[in-house]
């Protein structure tokens, strides 16, 4: 396009400002335009955008061209967030749910609306989410206070994505009534007995039906009475 115009300079004499040549450089403009359809139309983006780039140097407000390059390089977006929905896709076939995630957001911040990667993202967190609630009821299978803690994490967590669900809720409520009960041992380690009778009664009325808490409360109710007959 540069080169016509150019050449347009050197055989008709024109100067730069000259009418006829706006003329005869809108006439080459409109042909040019009609080229950059069709390379779009045939999915050649990269010589489409060097085409119009080279129309918007010369006519930097050309409306036609504007709205090609715009169509342009959100079809290389769109081309490119495929690519990486496919490859998003063969991970999750593969169960690398992590990578999966990672490389469908990928295909997303290319593509917002790509309704395919957003399916597969929903999924892709939907079981990411399972499996760490999963992770968090093995932990809870521990004694040590640090793997409680790390369960709730995980627990919380999940709920921030789906509060409603039941299952997490409950698990939630196992977890926090346990270190309650920790926390009440502890006390009662050092002597602290009203500390913990209160740390048991707050766990009782979190969980009332769990019979861990119920057992603890029972052992605190034992403890309390050995304490008062030795006063």
């Amino acid at each position: 396009y540069l080169q016509k115009v150019g050449q347009m300079v050197n055989q008709d004499k024109l100067d730069v400002n000259n009418a006829a040549l706006n003329k005869l450089i809108e006439i080459q403009a409109q042909d040019l335009i009609v080229d950059i359809r069709r390379l779009y139309d045939n999915k050649q983006y990269s010589q489409a955008l060097v085409s119009v780039d080279a129309i918007l140097e010369q006519e930097p407000k050309n409306e036609q061209a504007l709205e090609l390059k715009k169509l342009i390089l959100e079809a290389q977006s769109l081309e490119k967030a495929e690519l990486k929905y496919n490859e998003a896709l063969k991970l999750f076939n593969e169960k690398k749910l992590e990578e999966t995630e990672s490389k469908v957001v990928e295909a997303l911040n290319l593509s917002p609306n790509h309704e395919k990667a957003k399916k597969l993202l929903n999924d892709v967190r939907r079981l990411l989410s399972e499996k760490n609630l999963t992770a968090a009821i093995e932990l809870m299978k521990s004694d040590k206070r640090e793997d409680l803690e790390d369960a709730q994490k995980i627990v919380e967590k999940y709920l921030s994505v789906d509060k409603e669900n039941t299952k997490a809720q409950k698990i939630l409520v196992d977890i926090q009534s346990e270190l309650l009960i920790k926390d009440a041992n502890a006390y009662i380690d050092n002597d602290e007995f009203e500390k913990a009778n209160k740390a048991i009664q707050k766990a009782l009325t979190l969980n009332p039906d769990s019979k861990k808490v119920q057992e603890a409360f029972k052992n605190m109710k034992d403890v309390l009475d050995v304490f008062e007959n030795d006063e």
